[in-house]
This record gives C-alpha cells, sequence and structure tokens, in this order.
C-alpha cells in the first residue's frame, strides 16, 4: 500500500512560486521469500521438499536408495516488511529538482542452511534462524546548470548509505554466533562483519610476522608467526557494507557536439583480498609473487610490513587483518562523445539528423590496490570467481530520416 500527498498543489503554497513541484510519498508492503535456502542447491529451487526425501540411484550395478532432500515441516519462509517515505521536489524553474527517501526492511525467520552431523546422511537442513534489519537513505540532485539555445550543461549524483543489523537469533547461536568463512553472524552485528586474527606487523629484529593473540589471562599481546593460532583470536575487524555509495554524470552539449560521462563509487567498507594473499606467499616454488615482496624484511630493511621470505613457513603469510582492504573506489563506467551535423546541412539530403559518435564502457577504475575490483562482490570477498566488466569501444552513426 502506498500514498503521496502533492503539497505545491496547496492553496497555502501558491505565494511559493519558486517551488516546482513538492510531493511527500510514503508505502508499506509485506513480502515473502521461500528462495535459495530451501533446496540442496542454491542455483535451483526445490517445488516439493518433502515430497521427494528420497529417490532410486544406481551405479550401474548397485541400486539402492538416495537420500534427496531433509525437509523441515518447522520451517517457514521469510517476512520481509518494506517501509519507504520519501520527498520529491524540483525549485527555480526545475533548475534543480530531486529525491530524498528513507526505508526500512525488516526480515523476520531469516532462512539458513544450518550443519547437521554427518551420520544424518546431509550436509546441512534450512531452519529460520531469526531476524535482521536494513535501513538507510538515498539521496538523488539533479541540476540544469546551463540551459542556452547552444549550450546545454546538466549534472546528476545520487548516493546511498545504509545499515544492516542481525536483530535476534536463536538461543543456541547468541554467545558464538554463525560462522560463514571469514564472517560471522552475532545479535547485534551485521551479514558481512570479518572476525579475524588481527595482524600486528613485523618483528624488526628478525623478520618475523606478529599477530595479535591472547596470552593464559586473555589479554592480547604479539606473538611470532611460529605460535599463530586463529583458534579464540579473532576479532571484529570491519564489515564489507560501505558508508556511502552511488554515482555521479554529466551531460554537455555545445554547438552540435556533445560530452556525456558516468561515475560510480563507493566510500568505506572492507574487502578481503585472497588474490593479494596468495601473491605475498612466504616462498613456495612455482608461484609468482607481487611487487611488494620487494619491500620484504632483509638485515638491511627492517622497517617494513612485509615479513621475511621463508619457504613453507606459512603462518609468515597466514590469514589476518593484513589483508583486508579499503575497498572504496572511483569508476569511469561511460564515455561518450558526438557531433550532429547542422539542421541545415543534412536537411538538403533529406534527413532530420546525422550524428556520429565515440563510445567507451568500463573505462578505468581507481581502488586501493592495483588489480583488485571491489564492484565484483557485494559480501567482501574477492574469490567468487567473478570477473569484472570488461572494457569496450565503439563507434557509430545516427541517421534520420
Amino acid at each position: 500500500v502506498g500514498a503521496s500527498w502533492r503539497v505545491n498543489e496547496e492553496s497555502f503554497m501558491k505565494q511559493l512560486d519558486f517551488i516546482n513541484n513538492l510531493k511527500l510519498k510514503g508505502s508499506y508492503g509485506l513480502q515473502g521469500n521461500d528462495y535459495l535456502y530451501l533446496a540442496n542447491s542454491t542455483t535451483r529451487r526445490a517445488y516439493s521438499p518433502y515430497k521427494t526425501l528420497y529417490g532410486i540411484t544406481s551405479d550401474g550395478s548397485n541400486p539402492g536408495l538416495e537420500a534427496k532432500y531433509l525437509g523441515r515441516k518447522e520451517v517457514t519462509w521469510e517476512k520481509n516488511k518494506n517501509f519507504n517515505v520519501g520527498l520529491e521536489f524540483s525549485v527555480f524553474s526545475n533548475l534543480i529538482s530531486g529525491e530524498v527517501e528513507y526505508f526500512s526492511r525488516v526480515t523476520k525467520d531469516l532462512l539458513f542452511n544450518l550443519p547437521v552431523p554427518a551420520s544424518t546422511g546431509f550436509t546441512t537442513e534450512p531452519w529460520n534462524i531469526g531476524d535482521m534489519s536494513n535501513k538507510g537513505y538515498e539521496v538523488t540532485l539533479n541540476a540544469n546548470i546551463l540551459q542556452k539555445k547552444n549550450l546545454r550543461w546538466t549534472v546528476s549524483v545520487n548516493l546511498t548509505s545504509y545499515k544492516n543489523k542481525v536483530i535476534s537469533l536463536p538461543e543456541k547461536f547468541k554467545a558464538n554466533g554463525i560462522t560463514r568463512g571469514t564472517q560471522k553472524i552475532f545479535e547485534g552485528g551485521s551479514i558481512y562483519d570479518f572476525y579475524l586474527v588481527k595482524y600486528a606487523g613485523v618483528d624488526p629484529t628478525n623478520g618475523d610476522a606478529l599477530y595479535w593473540q591472547k596470552n593464559a589471562q586473555g589479554v592480547f599481546e604479539k606473538v611470532g608467526s611460529a605460535n599463530y593460532s586463529a583458534t579464540n583470536n579473532e576479532q571484529n575487524v570491519g564489515s564489507a557494507i560501505p558508508d556511502l555509495q552511488g554515482g555521479f554524470s554529466t551531460s554537455l552539449e555545445f554547438y552540435g557536439f556533445d560530452l556525456f560521462t558516468q561515475f560510480s563509487y563507493q566510500i568505506g567498507g572492507k574487502m578481503l583480498d585472497s588474490e593479494y594473499s596468495g601473491l605475498m606467499h612466504a616462498g613456495t616454488m612455482g608461484n609468482n609473487w607481487s611487487t611488494d615482496i620487494a619491500n620484504r624484511w632483509t638485515p638491511t630493511n627492517t622497517i617494513t610490513d612485509v615479513p621475511r621470505i621463508e619457504y613453507n613457513n606459512q603462518n609468515l603469510n597466514a590469514q589476518s587483518d593484513r589483508f583486508l582492504t579499503d575497498a572504496s573506489y572511483l569508476s569511469l563506467k561511460t564515455v561518450n562523445f558526438g557531433y550532429s551535423l547542422p539542421k541545415s546541412v543534412i536537411k538538403k539530403a533529406g534527413l532530420t539528423n546525422l550524428r556520429l559518435y565515440v563510445s567507451a564502457d568500463n573505462v578505468a577504475l581507481w581502488s586501493k590496490r592495483k588489480g583488485m575490483d571491489p564492484r565484483v562482490s557485494l559480501s567482501g570477498l574477492n574469490d567468487e570467481s567473478v570477473y569484472s566488466p570488461i572494457r569496450s569501444f565503439s563507434m557509430g552513426l545516427v541517421v534520420n530520416l
């Protein structure tokens, strides 16, 4: 259900003639979701999860029964409660227009595949494990900076910021949370919080990698790589969720020439750069290094954050927040440049428009580390085998008769 109020149409707004449009709007909806987790594969939907528990299988000589799916009659679908409220406006003869919106999405009965003992014949079974919320705001602004006969210039920018919070978990998970690789889900935290051992730098005396670990009294202290242990030493080291993300674009027209550029950006958020970690190994034959390995510890280069090279000592390169990188980026997505011949020239050929153009997509990306593309992963993990968008160039001719 939704509603809006065109405030500028009210009589008390008539004197404010600089306001061209002012509208308040709001909506609320409830949605259900039974996809993704209610199947033994995340790539297809299970339409009859409680009927096909077993199926006939055979390797050619040994036919038998094979477990197909472990259902739970207690499980139910997720319920998403969506609330939006916003303001649309346009002022000064539409010189500036925009929209501001607040959104809230509360999800009840989250679906999750929890591990089960192998003796059941399955690896996981579906559970409703808790509640979660996503709340934030979106802003869009447009400006017609110049609107002359032979000169037009417009600018647009948008931004989004949101917070994710796990509202509740079953009692059995409140103490230790739910582990999902390098991320853990705790009540009060987000679903994209990283929990890793903290890197403490390099021992300048011997080039040993140092890590923050608990001592017998439960106090964190620096230990060398020989004593590295991830057990009970992980700490919350940040979230993959950015502080701000969005895009901006500009369009310029000048005596038949036109130029359009579009950017996207992200400020904040973390990414675990496993590709970089793999290139900073402690010395494995046949594998390449990152050029950053040139700054490793040596007897003549003792002040560095790259430990010494020692073949097969993998704790020198152990998993830690050393490889957790700022996921901020700026991307030049599109550049389009064209020229339209004057109407007086093409009219003689019986044409109404003739435009030549060149265009480029996915032109450039600037991020914390060269070769890392934060855009390929929402979860902050770059080991998901997702390729970066390819750079492409094109040119063309547009003719209107």
